[in-house]
Order: structure tokens, then sequence, then C-alpha cells
């Protein structure tokens, strides 16, 4: 009976489905057939039985393609199922033709899921045929067609892919300038993936910040607005409690009637602005049951995904660079990047950013320091140029490190505040304070070098170089700070606290970091000179300045 009643609501829904009767079939019997095996395609799928869901969702393809997106988007990882499945090669192929068809499909029938549609296709076309070269040359074409339409926005494992395919198609053409071009598109566009969910988790952050921020305030006001509230709850009781002994009987009217009127209690806003917060933070806790961080589930497992995201593309970033790393030296971006091609592409403004950022990233060189190659003499030119025609945080930036290079400190800052001011994306925005950073220091201005440093730091939570420059800063300042033995090098305690936590967070500088902590640990203050000044183990020294941090005393 239940089934009947089942095929009957789908009857029924079929019948007022006219304005949809191209996307559920074309009579009432496809829509009763689609609706069944869309339920039975979804309950396999949901269950992650993507081989069972091939039948259900095929029928489903083939009789309703265009009524509802999840055809496609549930249809990519059952035809990937049944392409691993498949017992023979025939087979397999059969299945990787279907999967490119029904892509082509996808964009035909959701135009507005074109440019989705090819980048899938082009990333499986060049999965399964990567070793046929003239695949390949097929898939770079394809990948292109897609970049083209998702600009920055391209998955990251799209980007990987269309890299690679760019990459083994220039080894059959060689053409250098062409790899180049594809290198900084994947660049720019993995950098765009990472900077909106860099955002997205640094706003999730700002937001716990706040809401801990109400929960402190709330508790500080605890006291006062309890004592607020009982107050008037107390006024409340005793005007109730009169009211109705006033309205008990008539005899007891009568003699209210010749007293002033008895005035009901009014909460004073000031209360009840009190009341207000206690209430919004006791929602706050209950409610969406915040951790000690002041995060939801939801936010915290957002945070989580993200987390797991960034990672990924930072494992991209760093598989492309070793890839196409034997052509970044200087000696061949020089060759490509210099006098002759600046004159013959000063005017366009993709090639001057393109050039600009090939020659300002920072590489690995052979002894493992970071390098760039902007030094190279058509670097200045670049960097000008693009700055007169676009001035924007790029060409700011550009400017910047050109300053650097000749150590007009004052230009350089001028260029990094105009590049901070102007930067979105969170890490080149922390790369640009830490710029910020050095030019404050080197010209004696300490105590705003510090703030950058931590101003990067924030915009990087993960990010140990921040702490590290800051630490060497301290270091710097021993001497400075202080009216005797122990205060005058206390920094060199600051200093190892700081690099204790660049540690901590970035395994990247934990080597580094070791070695500056055990090079500070032997500059602390002696011990026998710390005891005659009064100073034992443990005690709390305050660092004046423009340090202005407690530390805690500690021999080694």
């Amino acid at each position: 009976m239940k089934r009947i009643l089942f095929i009957l609501g789908i009857v029924f829904m079929a019948t007022g489905l006219t304005a949809q009767e191209s996307k559920w079939g074309n009579s009432i019997a496809d829509s009763v057939s689609c609706f069944e095996n869309y339920n039975i395609m979804g309950s396999y799928y949901q269950g992650k039985n993507y081989v069972d869901a091939y039948d259900s969702w095929k029928a489903l393809y083939e009789t309703c393609p265009a009524a509802n997106i999840r055809i496609y988007t549930y249809g990519d990882n059952i035809l990937e199922a049944m392409i691993k499945s498949a017992s023979d090669e025939a087979s397999k192929n059969s299945y990787i033709q279907e999967l490119l068809g029904m892509l082509d499909s996808f964009a035909t029938h959701f135009p507005e899921e074109k440019a989705n549609a090819l980048s899938s296709k082009a990333y499986h076309f060049y999965n399964y045929y990567k070793k046929d070269a003239d695949s390949v040359s097929k898939a770079v074409v394809m990948f292109e067609d897609a970049k083209s339409l998702l600009g920055d926005t391209m998955s990251v494992a799209h980007i990987d892919r269309y890299f690679q395919a760019n990459v083994k198609e220039f080894n059959k053409n060689k053409d250098v300038e062409r790899l180049f071009e594809v290198y900084n598109s994947a660049l720019v566009a993995l950098e765009f993936n990472f900077n909106t969910l860099n955002v997205e988790n640094y706003n999730l952050g700002l937001k716990a910040d706040s809401v801990m921020g109400w929960i402190a305030y709330a508790d500080s006001v605890t006291p006062h607005a309890q004592a607020a509230k009982a107050e008037f709850a107390a006024a409340m009781a005793a005007y109730d409690s009169t009211d109705a002994y006033n309205n008990s009987s008539k005899k007891r009217m009568k003699q209210a009637a010749k007293l002033p009127p008895l005035v009901k209690p009014v909460m004073d806003d000031a209360t009840a602005e009190l009341v207000a917060v206690l209430d919004k933070a006791e929602e706050l806790k209950t409610k969406y049951q915040l951790d000690e961080e002041g995060y939801t589930s939801v936010d915290k497992r957002k945070i989580s995904n993200n987390e797991i995201r960034l990672r990924n593309i930072e494992a991209v970033q760093r598989n492309i660079e070793k890839i196409l790393s034997p052509l970044l030296t200087c000696d061949k971006l020089g060759r490509i990047y210099n006098e002759e091609s600046f004159a013959a592409n000063k005017d366009d403004i993709e090639w001057l950013k393109r050039a600009g950022n090939m020659l300002q990233k920072e590489r690995m060189d052979d002894n493992g320091e970071l390098t760039s190659c902007i030094d190279l003499p058509v670097f200045i030119k670049i960097a000008e140029t693009l700055y007169d025609i676009e001035p924007s945080a790029l060409a700011a930036r550009k400017m910047a490190k050109l300053d650097v290079m000749k150590e007009d400190w004052a230009m350089a800052k001028k260029y990094y505040v105009e590049a901070i001011e102007q930067e979105e994306d969170l890490r080149r925005k922390a790369n640009d304070y830490m710029g910020l950073a050095y030019v404050n220091n080197k010209m004696g201005l300490s105590g705003l070098a510090k703030s950058n440093c931590l101003a990067a730091g924030q915009l990087r939570k993960d990010w140990g170089n921040p702490y590290l420059y800051l630490a060497t800063i301290y270091a710097e300042a021993a001497g400075d700070c202080g009216s005797n033995a122990v205060e005058k090098n206390a920094v060199y305690w600051a200093a190892i606290n700081k690099l204790s936590y660049a540690r901590s967070i970035d395994p990247e500088v934990a080597d580094k970091a070791t070695k500056l902590i055990s090079a500070y640990s032997k500059a602390v203050p002696d011990k026998g000179v710390a005891f005659q000044l009064g100073y034992k183990e443990g005690d709390q020294v305050r660092i004046g300045c423009w340090v202005n941090e407690t530390i805690t005393v500690k021999f080694y």
C-alpha cells in the first residue's frame, strides 16, 4: 500500500510539473522512473557504494539528463569507480569515454557550469591519456579553454594537472616562455585559492575572538548586573505584593484610591543593558556550544577542512617549484627577461607582471638560503615601468624591493606601506609586513619593526619567520635596555621565548630556531652575577624601552 501511495504521489507531482517536463522526462512514466532512480542513486551514493549506484545513475542520466546537477557531480565519482573496477581495458576505456561524454552533457544542460565541466574533462582526459603525446597536446588545449573561463578559481587538483600537462608539452616543443607563462598563471591561481581559504579561517578567528571578548565583558559585569537585577526583582516583588493587597477587597481598593498611585518599577537603561549582556553571553555559551577558544563545532570543522586544503595547496606549490627548479636559475631567467625582451614588451602589462614575479620570487639556492633575481639590471626597468602603468600592490612591492637593494630605506618604507594598504592576499600582506620590519629596523625604528613582525604573525599564524626575525632584533638590543647587567641582557631570554614559539608553530624554521636558541643561551646573564644583583631562577624581570616585555629568569 505504501508503495502504491509513493507512486501515486510521484504521478501527481509529475502532472503538476508541466514547466519542467523537459527536465524530468517527456511523460509521466519517465518522471516516475527518474524520481525513483534519483532516490536510489542518492541512497547508494550517500553510502559510498558508487559501483552499485551506476545502474540507477545511468537510467536517470539517459532519460532525464537535465533533471538535477547531482547527476553530474555524483556521476563523476560513480564513473571513476566503474573505471577502477573494470575487468579489462575495453571496459575501462568505455567507461572513460562515458565519463568524458557526461562532462560534455554537463556543459550543455547546465551552461552556468560549463567552465567547471571543461576543467573536469581536461583533468580526466589528461589523467587517463597522459602517456600519449598527442593526447597531452589535446589536454593542454582543453585546460587552456577551461582556464580562460575559470581564471584563478580553477580547482587546486586541476591546476596541478594543468601545469603537469604543460611540462610534458614543453619537453616536446622546448617553448620556455610558454612554460613560464603557465608557471606564473598556476602560482597566481594557487595563491588565490590559498588566500580564499586563509581569509575564511582568519575571519572565523576574528569572530571567535569577538565572541570571547563579549563573554569576558559579560563575566566582568556579572556581579554588578546580578545585583542590579536582584534589586529590580525585589522592587517588582514589592510592587506585586502591594498591588495584590490593594486589590484583595473592595475596602482595600477604596483605601488605595485615597493614596498616591502605585508606580510600577521600570528597569533603567543601564541595568537593562547589563542584563541583556548576561543573557546574550549565556545564549552564546549554550546555544552554540562554544569551545574554550570561542569556536562553534561547525566553525572548527570548517577550519580543520580548510587547513587540510591549505596544506594540499602548499604541497602542489612545492611540487611545481621542484619540477621547474632547473629552469629557474637567475642565469636562465636572465636569458629570457633581458633588455631586448623588455623593449619588445614594455607596454604589455601582463608580460611585465609575469617577468617581475619570476625575477623577484625567492627560491632556495644550493646553500639552502632564499634568493631572488632582483639584482638583474632589467628588474629595475620592469619594476619602474610596472609602477608607472599600474601602481598596484604588486608594483609597489617591486619598487620596495628595488629600493631595499639600493638601501634607500625611506623610499622602500613608502612603497611597502603602499603595498600593505592595497594588498588583499594575507600571505603577501604578511610578507610585506616583514619587508617593512626589515626596513624599519635598518632605520633604527626597532619598536615599529617589532609591531610589523607581530602583524605578520597575526596574518599567518603558522609562520615562524616573524618570530625568528623578532628574536634577532631583540638580541641586537642587548645592552640598550635596563640599568644593570641582568636587565641589559634579559633580551636574550625574550629572544629565546620567541624562537621557542617559532619552532612550535613552524617545522620549516625549527632547525634555524634551535641553532639560535643554542647561541643565545650562552649569552643570557651569568648566574653568579645575577645572584649578586638579587636575581634567582624563576624571578620575573621587566624589560623596558621598546621591547616592553616581562620574562622569567632561567639559567642554562
